[in-house]
């Protein structure tokens, strides 16, 4: 269980590669944390441990910059789960702060992209355009 929260700067697509097994969900930052814990194991599997009074979070700050054609210059492995690339939707230079939240004995990794994602509808995969007004209301 992962959970990656826009904070700041320019827009920027997520594009996560995952398992069929995986369920992503897109939702509000305002409603996160009452939507994990009333979906818990439900619509959000899989689950980390089936208690989730004992599983603990940690936040990690990421910075993700596109070049002059928007292609994200790293993605975020989390181990066993998933990757995520980065670009921007509007073809531009652009820099934006995600926070990833991990559970405390989940790793991760910063690394080059693999994947240029400067053109994600040529694969079957889940897009997440980030919308900044979705972390902060004032923005609409």
């Amino acid at each position: 269980m992962a959970r990656l929260d826009y904070k700041s700067g320019d827009e920027i697509c997520a594009v996560v590669y995952a398992s069929n097994l995986v369920s992503l969900h897109k939702t509000r930052i305002q409603k996160s944390n009452e939507l994990y814990l009333n979906q818990h194991n439900n619509l959000l599997t899989p689950v980390y441990q089936k208690d989730i009074s004992k599983v603990e979070f940690v936040a990690h700050q990421i910075e993700i910059n596109c070049d002059k054609n928007g292609i994200g210059d790293k993605e975020v492995d989390i181990y066993g789960l998933c990757w995520i690339g980065f670009y921007s939707h509007y073809k531009k230079p652009a820099t934006a702060t995600f926070t990833l939240y991990l559970p405390k004995n989940v790793g991760y990794s910063l690394r080059e992209a693999l994947i240029n994602v400067d053109n994600p509808k040529k694969t079957p995969i889940e897009r997440w355009h980030v919308d900044p007004s979705l972390a902060d209301p004032s923005k609409k």
